[in-house]
């Protein structure tokens, strides 16, 4: 039996509020108060999810919605190693997703910092690991799936939301994924069909604007840093080939390991085939 989000809310909301009114916290510490605690959870389980019931049970000194603002932190967190299963993230966004619009609705100032944090994710991963697109495609999608039921919510946010989408979009083609490329344009097309059009367009517009300006100053810096200090972008040449020659190095010795090991698995089944001969 689902709860919907305005009963959660407003379940967060007096919590929150009696939470703030107690002065003194309270402490389980006999056996006879953690079983009625025990059984009051295991007997409200089948009406709510198991969260609320962690949120609103333990540590009442603490904010729910803060808790909340927590678990969306480790739902990021959860997105940060590269090696992930595209099965795997699907379900941290869906949870993002969830929390997410609990601290929408709640109409508190939480939400902010989870935004930056998932900005953060996709900044990091563009440029230190740009042929990985797990963590950005992730994020598109939370957005969108926020943007589809909130949009009304999230005007204030639309600054923060459509950089992430524009760095996509209008990523140079030597560098592009298309994949990627193909999400963050239908991500846009569904800004435009919720918000308002003319406002998503001039903060497009202008964030555009604003990336190729930053980027042509950097290039007159180097530019000039070049005439007046060459011995500086010399160094940073050299850096970069001396990382070029290390991932290639690391790559044919792991080449060399794997053979090897393929060639002790084979030697072993030749062995042990022999034996069932005999």
């Amino acid at each position: 039996m689902n709860i919907s989000f305005d009963n959660q809310i407003e379940r967060i909301k007096s919590i929150q509020i009696f939470s703030n009114s107690t002065t003194t916290t309270t402490t389980i510490e006999n056996g006879s108060s953690r079983k009625r605690l025990k059984k009051s959870i295991q007997s409200n389980l089948d009406s709510e999810p198991l969260f609320i019931h962690y949120i609103t049970t333990f540590d009442l000194s603490i904010s729910p919605l803060i808790k909340i603002q927590r678990l969306c932190f480790c739902s990021c967190s959860q997105l940060k190693p590269s090696d992930l299963t595209e099965v795997f993230c699907l379900q941290i966004i869906k949870n993002l997703i969830y929390l997410s619009k609990l601290l929408i609705l709640s109409k508190s100032n939480y939400f902010d910092l989870v935004v930056k944090r998932c900005y953060r994710l996709t900044t990091y991963e563009s440029t230190k690991y740009p042929s990985e697109i797990t963590r950005r495609s992730s994020i598109l999608k939370w957005i969108a799936a926020l943007i589809l039921d909130l949009s009304s919510y999230l005007t204030s946010y639309l600054k923060s939301f459509l950089p992430i989408i524009e760095r996509e979009i209008e990523r140079d083609e030597t560098t592009i994924n298309l994949s990627l490329k193909t999400l963050a344009q239908d991500v846009f097309d569904v800004f435009k069909r919720h918000c308002d059009i003319h406002l998503i367009t001039s903060i497009y517009a202008d964030i555009a604007k604003q990336r190729r300006t930053k980027r042509l100053e950097r290039k007159q810096k180097l530019a000039v840093l070049a005439i007046n200090q060459p011995e500086i972008i010399y160094r940073k040449k050299r850096l970069k080939q001396t990382k070029r020659l290390g991932l290639g190095k690391k790559k044919r010795m792991k080449a060399i390991e794997n053979a090897k090991k393929n060639r002790r698995k084979k030697s072993i089944n030749k062995i042990s085939d022999d034996m069932d001969d005999f």
